[in-house]
Formats: structure tokens, C-alpha cells, sequence
């Protein structure tokens, strides 16, 4: 993997991204806490998009959501990532055990945004 890393990868960019591992002290854990909190936060600022949207509108959320497709979607989706944030801020160290469970945690966080953006609620 390193080999394929290197020949890909500028040397710059290498540079630029140790760099910036080390600087900001980012561990694995501390990645993994910015990412659980970004998942719990831009599922509320969506929340509130589509809330702001609706007023000025003068209808109601659930109009909005009913009108546009896209919005259900979303709504959806956002909804499992504020939920994957929340348990992944719960249960972090478990996450992180093994390289095994880390792969299989995003593996599924994939697996899971692919089906329910394309499968589940196709427009």
C-alpha cells in the first residue's frame, strides 16, 4: 500500500499532510471525534435549511418534503448520518479496537449511504 501511496502521491502532498498530522496533533481518535461531530451537525443545519426554506415559502415542512423528492432523500440520509455520528461518538474506542472493526464500521457507512441514496429512495 505504501508503495502505491508513494508513486501516486506527490511527495509534496505527502509533506503537506504529515505536516498537518502532526501540528494539529491529529490521532485516530481525534479524526474520528471531528467526523462523529461533523455527522451530528450538518444533519441539523440541513434540518434547519429545509425549515428556513419552508417558511419562506409559506407551507409547511412536511409540504416541502412531499413537493420535492430530493428533499425526502436528503432528510432520510441525514437522518441515518446524524445517527451514525451519535454512535459513533458512543462508542469510538470499540471502533478503533482493531483494524478489522474500523473497515467494517466505514465499509457499512458506505454500503449504507450508497443503497439508501440510490436503492431505497430513488427518485
Amino acid at each position: 500500500m505504501e508503495a502505491l501511496i508513494k508513486k501516486w502521491v506527490p511527495l509534496r502532498a505527502r509533506c503537506f499532510f504529515a505536516n498537518l498530522l502532526q501540528n494539529y496533533r491529529l490521532s485516530a481518535q481525534r479524526i474520528l471525534r471531528i467526523y462523529g461531530v461533523i455527522l451530528m451537525l450538518i444533519p441539523i443545519a440541513f434540518g434547519l435549511m429545509v425549515w428556513l426554506e419552508s417558511q419562506m415559502q409559506g407551507a409547511s415542512v412536511t409540504h416541502l418534503v412531499r413537493q420535492e423528492p430530493v428533499i425526502s432523500i436528503s432528510m432520510v440520509i441525514a437522518f441515518s448520518d446524524f445517527i451514525l455520528g451519535y454512535y459513533l461518538l458512543l462508542k469510538q474506542r470499540q471502533v478503533l479496537a482493531s483494524q478489522k472493526t474500523f473497515r467494517f464500521f466505514m465499509a457499512w457507512q458506505c454500503l449504507g449511504q450508497l443503497l439508501m441514496g440510490n436503492f431505497v429512495c430513488p427518485s
